[in-house]
């Protein structure tokens, strides 16, 4: 395992229950938006909302315009991520 794997995990251990969830269900699903999110964990909008903002903060995941809609985004995990 790389050590690029150790610090993710320890990183997302450390997080709340539901940012684990949601971050285990963007690695199985690439990429959702915030309605498909609530549907796969059946956690509340705001739970995931709150969520989403943790895995942000510390740059596990990115928010990815629509560009079919720019007023939508999608979350994906970060892959460029650097330690």
């Amino acid at each position: 395992m790389s050590s690029k794997n150790l610090v993710d995990k320890k990183l997302v251990n450390s997080l709340t229950p539901s940012a684990q969830l949601v971050y285990k269900t963007l690695q199985l699903n690439k990429k959702m938006y915030v309605g498909d999110l609530i549907s796969k964990t059946s956690y509340s909008p705001r739970t995931i909302r709150n969520a989403l903002r943790q895995l942000k903060n510390v740059h596990l995941v990115i928010q990815v315009p629509d560009m079919m809609d720019l007023r939508r985004h999608h979350y994906a995990i970060n892959t460029n991520i650097a330690f």
